[in-house]
């Protein structure tokens, strides 16, 4: 995903608010090395979804929407992983 766009959606910007400050800057800090394009992160594809995917932070999970025509990746959601998947 190296050279890409990061768009954070409202709804993501929300919930960055709501993550603890330490927590939030591993999040971020995972957010950094996926555009950056270090290898290594835990980055999956969600299952019966075209361009969905998950970033795991620690206890976070990242939910991410990649338009690859266009080169974005948008942040949907940044839930705790008890709630991620709901």
């Amino acid at each position: 995903m190296l050279g890409r766009q990061l768009v954070v959606t409202r709804p993501a910007q929300r919930d960055l608010e709501r993550v603890p400050a330490d927590d939030r800057a591993r999040v971020l800090d995972v957010l950094d090395a996926l555009i950056a394009g270090r290898p290594g992160l835990d980055l999956r594809k969600l299952a019966g979804r075209r361009h969905e995917w998950r970033l795991r932070a620690g206890d976070w999970r990242i939910l991410l929407e990649c338009d690859p025509g266009a080169g974005v990746v948008r942040v949907m959601r940044v839930l705790h992983r008890r709630d991620a998947y709901r």
